[in-house]
């Protein structure tokens, strides 16, 4: 006869014979209370062999929170034994970030919840508990003379590299990561969506939001709006548009991982070279997913841009020229030639402010071709075949004058050399069109990526050498 303990402690296997007076052990469970066996153990010994598995419940208790000083926030809670600690709404107190609920005051002991008032551990003690609120003024620091001070971490966050909570803008609330959800920082839900039925502000103009009475009239959020002040209080603030361009233009920055969590470090300059702050890549909400987390970051400023100013460049490093004043979010350039790329930046526009220029982006109007996989030196060549065959097309070049004409062309390459065309290299571009025909296939290999689904091993063998000779070709 077998008795499983099923978790707990004192089951055994015993050898009885038929008939005897069967008795079950005892057995214990901390945190839990025994309910009985499956199924259930008879008076004697059956015939042939029987296992016994015991029953349990897991204990609650109640858990009082201390908010040391707070008078907000979740008063108790009751917690299940071995069970992740139950959703609680964060407390506040003017002035200070909280810091997680622990078993002693001022941080001391074991943390319980997070400072997003997350679960930090299970519930593991068998006795109704106190916990405390740990409270701290929110670490700052100047990154360059006469500008403002900044927080080294998120809002809801125990360390720079924590994502804290999550807003829409306005939004004072907060809402962090919970089993695959957004859960509320006060608890009033724990299945939040940001679709824009629960994110009142979205898609809205500055004229409409201001009649609501989100912003001011200088078209900063209101402070009954700022989650940095309703959270921390004091003189806590969101930071502006112009804030923002000047964090980027006054810092170095740079991508880095720090424990093991991605994101940007901006670092003063001059006498400000020790002081530094890190946004963690904490990916942006939107409906009930979170997206780019860990290779995106995605943060608020206070003032909500009226308009936006499109420039646009003909070359990378070329001087960025106007071209649009828009007050949606999205825009399509129409006076653009075909492959001809463009680099493009953005100034954000406010009641008050102007922010500076976005980071570059580059566009083209057509299909794939050689520089979307960043060989741009290759550019001048492709646009010259290109040229070629349609002259081909139309009658005016026979495959000989064709042929001739590649011979002498020429390309600038990166480093400033001019590398004559080859017949091996004319008849890997000629090869290249040939197999442009799927687009995908193509890039897969420029980029030596060979699991594209509709390849075969003879593509691979073919694409790998064209991938190997254009990289011989632009001295990669």
């Amino acid at each position: 006869m077998t008795f499983d303990a099923s978790g707990g402690q004192g089951g055994t296997t015993l050898t009885l014979d038929y008939g005897a007076e069967l008795a079950a052990p005892t057995v214990t469970w901390t945190g839990h209370t025994f309910a009985g066996w499956s199924p259930d153990v008879p008076a004697t010994v059956p015939a042939g062999d029987a296992t016994y598995t015991a029953q349990w419940t897991a204990n609650t208790y109640t858990v009082t929170l201390n908010g040391q000083g707070s008078a907000n926030g979740a008063s108790s809670v009751t917690a299940t034994y071995g069970a992740a600690m139950p959703a609680i709404s964060v407390p506040k107190l003017a002035g200070y970030a909280f810091g997680g609920y622990w078993t002693a005051s001022n941080g001391g002991g074991t943390l319980y919840y997070t400072a997003s008032g997350a679960s930090a551990r299970t519930w593991d003690k068998t006795a109704a508990t106190t916990l405390y609120a740990k409270w701290t003024t929110p670490d700052k620091v100047q990154l360059w003379a006469g500008g403002p001070y900044w927080a080294t971490t998120n809002i809801g966050a125990e360390n720079p590299e924590d994502s804290g909570l999550y807003f829409w803008w306005g939004d004072t609330v907060g809402y962090r990561r919970e089993a695959s959800a957004w859960a509320a920082s006060d608890d009033s839900s724990s299945n939040f969506s940001f679709g824009s039925g629960n994110t009142p502000t979205y898609n809205k103009g500055i004229d409409t939001i201001q009649g609501e009475g989100w912003v001011t009239t200088d078209g900063v959020l209101a402070q009954t709006h700022d989650a940095a002040h309703a959270h921390w209080g004091g003189n806590w603030q969101m930071p502006t548009t112009q804030d923002i361009s000047l964090l980027i233009n006054n810092c170095d920055w740079t991508w880095t991982t720090r424990n093991g969590v991605n994101g940007v470090i901006f670092q003063g300059r001059g006498d400000y070279v020790s002081a530094s702050i890190f946004l963690p890549a904490a990916g942006f909400d939107g409906g009930t997913s979170i997206y780019e987390a860990g290779s995106g970051g995605h943060y608020w400023s206070s003032a909500g841009a009226t308009s936006y100013e499109i420039y646009r460049a003909m070359e990378e490093d070329g001087t960025p020229t106007l071209v649009a004043t828009v007050t949606t979010t999205s825009w399509t350039d129409t006076d653009v030639i075909y492959r001809n790329p463009y680099w493009y930046r953005v100034k954000a526009v406010s009641a008050s402010q102007t922010s500076e220029f976005s980071a570059m982006a580059r566009g083209y109007w057509g299909d794939w071709c050689l520089a979307d996989a960043g060989y741009t030196d290759l550019m001048p060549l492709r646009s010259l075949l290109t040229g070629l065959e349609a002259t081909r097309r139309d009658g005016v070049l026979s495959d000989e004058e064709l042929n001739k004409a590649m011979q002498n062309a020429t390309i600038a390459d990166l480093d400033g050399d001019v590398t004559t065309i080859s017949d091996a290299e004319i008849s890997i571009f000629l090869r290249i069109q040939t197999l442009n025909q799927d687009k995908d296939l193509i890039s897969s290999a420029i980029r030596g990526d060979y699991t594209y689904p509709a390849m075969t091993l003879a593509d691979m063998v073919e694409l790998q050498s064209i991938s190997d000779a254009v990289r011989a070709l632009t001295k990669y």
